[in-house]
């Protein structure tokens, strides 16, 4: 999994390549320094691969997240730092 750029201002690029090429869903949670999830959505993983923009919410507080990304068989889960 890749996250760029990292620290954010305001969009990032989640960049996820599996090994395995079978089709999957991916529930995606961007989790606040509480653990609150601040934005999910669920996306389908072909031939291995997942590139996916996302923006910041408007009401997230400057600091550290969480990016995981759940999937049948694994969690992966990366920090973000977020800069307003």
């Amino acid at each position: 999994i890749e996250i760029y750029p990292n620290p954010t201002a305001e969009k990032f690029i989640l960049d996820l390549r599996l090994y395995s090429t079978t089709n999957q869903q991916a529930s995606i949670y961007l989790l606040n320094a509480l653990g609150q999830v601040v934005y999910s959505s669920v996306e389908s993983v072909g031939k291995g691969e997942l590139k996916k923009t996302i923006t910041m919410p408007s009401t997230s507080a400057a600091g550290w997240y969480l990016v995981k990304v759940v999937m049948s068989d694994q969690v992966i889960e990366q920090k973000l730092l977020y800069q307003k």
